[in-house]
């Protein structure tokens, strides 16, 4: 009998110190929403403008050494690679910006009825942010769109904006 009761206090404390160490789990969870994988160390800006004449894809790989700029198609594209110029201490503030970006609120929204893909030929725009956890990517393509983004794109575009090019890639097709 006494081996019995024993045995049952020992069930019921182990029974509680599980249950205590799933609602602390559970609290610490629900107490703040995840950031994003970690400290960012590269983004990626990419955008091919679908079935037109002559397309073309442009990607901006954005590190804290440098920002690259890359124009890729047929002819008649103005194609290249080059190293363009960022105002002092912007990338630095676009990585802290986009480093405390809550991933975990972004959802992405597919149009009904559509595929998780875009449509063959249509237009896509890429946004993918690489950290030492891990990487984070927004795919946009005809229709599909993201609640909760603007927090991670607009700094994005806004910094683009303010970047200086070269005048040989300003645009996208070669004059003849």
């Amino acid at each position: 009998m006494l081996l019995r009761t024993i045995a049952l206090l020992l069930i019921l404390i182990l029974l509680l110190v599980l249950l205590c160490a799933c609602a602390l789990r559970l609290a610490l969870r629900l107490s703040k929403p995840l950031p994003c994988p970690g400290v960012v160390t590269r983004v990626v800006y990419e955008a091919y403008p679908g079935v037109i004449p002559d397309p073309f894809t442009e990607r901006y790989t954005i590190t804290l050494d440098e920002i690259r700029f890359e124009r890729t198609g047929g002819d008649p594209v103005n194609r290249g690679v080059w190293t363009l110029a960022a105002p002092p201490g912007s990338i630095e503030t676009l990585f802290e910006t986009l480093g405390a970006v809550e991933c975990r609120q972004i959802k992405r929204v597919l149009p009904e009825g559509w595929p998780d893909e875009a449509p063959l030929g249509g237009s896509v725009t890429t946004y993918r942010i690489e950290y030492e956890g891990g990487v984070f990517e927004l795919r946009y393509g005809d229709g599909v769109w993201y609640e909760g983004a603007k927090v991670m794109t607009d700094p994005i575009r806004d910094f683009l904006r303010a970047i200086d090019f070269p005048e040989e890639a300003w645009g996208p097709y070669l004059e003849h």
